[in-house]
Parts: C-alpha cells; structure tokens; sequence
C-alpha cells in the first residue's frame, strides 16, 4: 500500500473498500499517512486494529514517529491508552523510538502515568509516580488516596468527554470509558447508556458490546448480559477477557433461573 495515495484515493471514491486489510492484516490507515484525513472522512474507525498484534493506527504511527500523522488522528479521538497485544502503549513506542515531538503529542492528548496506574488499582505505582508528578489542579485531595478515589470518579471522565462533540465524531471509545467508570462506581443505569451509546456509535466493536453485558451484570439482567458478550465474542471470538464474561453471566442465569424455579 506505500507510496499510491493518488491510485489509493481513486479507487476508495470509486467504491473500494478501505477497511479491508492487505495479506498481512494491515489497512491503508496504518501504512499511508498521507490519507489519514481522507480516509477517516471515508468512514473508517480511527482506532482500526491490525488483525495479528492489535496494533491501532496511532500505535503504527508513534512506532515510526509520524507526529503530523498522531495529531490527526489524536485530533479524531484516538484512545491513547490503548494497548497492543505485547500490551504496549503508544507512549511506549515514541519513547523507545526516542520521538520527543510524538512523545509530547501522546502526553497532551493522553492520561497522566499516575492516573493510568491509578485507573488499573497498581498502587505501589502510584506510590512511586506521586513524588514525581505535579498536583492536578482537578485532584482535590492531592494523596495516594485522593488520586486513586479521582479516577473512580465521573469528574474524571467528565474531563475528556464532550458528549455533543464526541456523539458527532462517532467516538465510541470515551463512552466505553466513561461507562467503566459508571460501573466502578456501581451506576449500572449510567454505564448502560453509555456503553449502548458507545455500541451504537460502533456496532462492530467487540469492546462496546463487553461494556453492555459489564453494564447488564451490575444491573443483574443476566440474560441480556449474555446476550452481548456473545455479540462481542462474534466478532472476537479470541478474546479470553469476555468469554471469560460471558461464562460467568450463563452461570449466573444459571443460577438465578434455578432459585426461582425453587420459589
């Protein structure tokens, strides 16, 4: 796909279809950053995977330090924080690659290293990073403890969500986050409308349908949280995280089906 734009551009405006992936499982929005504008106004997911590595193209693009390339995609609400399967960051990448100018970008656009520790419950991290990060003027309670109740908090996300802006550009990803941090807090209701906005924005994301069936279970709605899991499991079939959801949500069907039929 390097190096045809122009020949790309044609054949998208006469109807190929962008999204499909070479032999390799690489779309044209990891390998042709002179497209990236064109090809998120053609529809295709700002945060598409390479089907072997889970690599997105904001990962692929700090992997080889394209800042122009990262700010129009960050610009397009790229999760920063998503991972690849080795489980590195983009943040990772423009650091091992020395990029500072990328490294800037990831920061500004991105979470705190504390917060991220802090939103994955690794407190001897937080303890580490808390010398070392300045205070957070939206953190009230500048501790361990006060950073670790922030990002349990719907302010958190509040923060990097503008529900009119964010519905426009089909950012389906700070919906799932923010419907995580409904749950965290035991909002079922709020983490359902949010996960079932983020499953409307992107009906193709196995992680959307996940966040539904999280959503379902806290409400205890076990069949329709089995329901989604297996929507998601369709399109993931792979993923160890919501088979391992979804196992749970038929044996809890399972069960609340068995105490009632005991009544």
């Amino acid at each position: 796909m390097g190096g045809h734009a122009a020949t790309a551009m044609y054949l998208i405006a006469h109807g190929a279809d962008p999204v499909i992936p070479d032999k390799e499982g690489w779309t044209p929005l990891h390998w042709q950053p002179k497209l990236v504008k064109f090809l998120l106004s053609s529809g295709v997911p700002v945060d598409i995977e390479f089907d072997r590595v889970t690599c997105t193209p904001l990962a692929t693009a700090a992997l080889h330090g394209q800042a122009r390339t990262m700010e129009v995609l960050l610009e397009h609400h790229a999760d920063v924080n998503i991972t690849t399967g080795d489980e590195f960051t983009p943040l990772f990448y423009s650091v091992t690659m020395g990029s500072l100018e990328c490294t800037k970008l990831l920061i500004k656009y991105g979470w705190l290293p504390i917060e991220v520790a802090a939103m994955t419950k690794e407190v001897d991290i937080v303890e580490m990073l808390f010398p070392l990060t300045s205070p957070v003027s939206e953190v009230h309670d500048w501790s361990v403890q006060g950073i670790l109740q922030y990002v349990d908090s719907s302010a958190f996300y509040q923060k990097v969500i503008d529900l009119d802006s964010a519905e426009e550009t089909g950012d389906a990803a700070l919906f799932s986050n923010r419907s995580l941090c409904w749950q965290r807090m035991g909002e079922g209701g709020r983490a359902l409308k949010d996960a079932l906005t983020a499953q409307r924005l992107r009906p193709e994301w196995p992680k959307a349908h996940y966040r539904v069936g999280a959503a379902m279970m806290l409400l205890e709605e076990y069949k329709q949280a089995s329901e989604a899991f297996m929507a998601g499991l369709q399109l993931d079939p792979t993923n160890m995280e919501i088979k391992k959801a979804y196992r749970e949500a038929v044996d809890c069907l399972r069960r609340s089906s068995s105490h009632e039929e005991s009544k």
